[in-house]
């Protein structure tokens, strides 16, 4: 019988409502279905007979972290991590820190990971691989809108992120911001767009993999300042392109005077890196290691 693992987020009370964490955990479902495992999405609870996944915790819609701490234990949750460790966001507080560390923890970047063991040295946390789920190559199919925009950008505004993004927009170049679309509807905004804008928040840098899950799957290249990358996904295979911060302008201004023909041709192997994995052996295996699957 397939191990049976819930994967639980905190978002709006509709689960048709597609939430930031949507595409991660469908990707993470994908993994574990090839794995011989049966994922079960969960929307603001958990079961605590089952084994549970929890995406989420300390954010907006999630209950406090001490509520959380009554119902969940290491036999019953694994927390997967997304922020930033070693940033300044305010999700990134020592009450955080402290709640992971009494949880099996699953991040998508070793580098969280190295952060978290120079404070805990004994936490029991690994990197788990973040790779675009087959489905959302089809999100968008029957959509075939004109490219009215260069690029798509969407998260946070901060000074970093606006500086630069208004430096490109002043070149005439056209930058649709992508605000509160997830799921699908990320898909229906994507697919005006020629390419997607991936700037850092933070001085971590560390490469935003759940950002790139969906326009990879979709065939939008990304122009990415240059990231710190996770150890067991080559993203530097995917179609994206890596540019110093200060560069960023100029590889735009390029991009749109040549009809974006060099994000075009790294696009083309976009599907090659999608699929690469998934028949990897060696990879399905420290899946079925990290999440206990026989």
């Amino acid at each position: 019988m397939p191990k049976i693992i819930n994967l639980c987020s905190f978002g709006h009370a509709d689960p048709q409502i597609a939430g930031v964490f949507d595409d991660t955990i469908e990707s993470v479902a994908n993994l574990m279905r090839l794995c011989g495992a049966f994922p079960v999405l969960l929307r603001n609870k958990i079961d605590p007979e089952g084994l549970n996944i929890l995406w989420g915790a300390g954010t907006h819609f999630s209950p406090s972290l001490e509520i959380l701490l009554q119902h969940c234990n290491i036999k019953n949750t694994i927390i997967f991590n997304m922020e930033q460790i070693g940033s300044n966001s305010p999700l990134v507080t020592s009450s955080y820190l402290d709640f992971l560390s009494n949880f099996k923890v699953l991040d998508y970047s070793i580098h969280n990971i190295h952060v978290l063991r120079k404070k805990y040295p004994l936490i029991n946390a690994e990197e788990f691989p973040l790779i675009p789920s087959p489905s959302f190559c089809y999100d968008s199919a029957g959509v075939f809108n004109e490219k009215k925009y260069h690029f798509a950008f969407y998260g946070a505004l901060n000074e970093r992120r606006s500086k630069i993004l208004e430096k490109i927009q002043s070149y005439d170049i056209k930058i649709k911001n992508i605000t509160g679309a997830y799921g699908r509807n990320l898909s229906y905004e994507l697919s005006e767009c020629q390419a997607v804008i991936n700037i850092h928040a933070y001085e971590t840098s560390l490469f935003e993999s759940a950002r790139a899950l969906r326009p990879v799957a979709m065939g939008i290249p990304i122009v990415s300042e240059i990231s710190v990358m996770p150890q067991l996904v080559d993203w530097k295979c995917a179609p994206i392109k890596f540019v110093e911060y200060n560069d960023f302008t100029e590889y735009c201004i390029f991009a749109k005077k040549t009809n974006f023909s060099d994000l075009n041709i790294k696009n083309s192997g976009s599907q090659e890196f999608l699929y690469r994995y998934y028949s990897n052996s060696a990879l399905l295996n420290s899946i079925r290691y990290l999440l206990g699957i026989d």
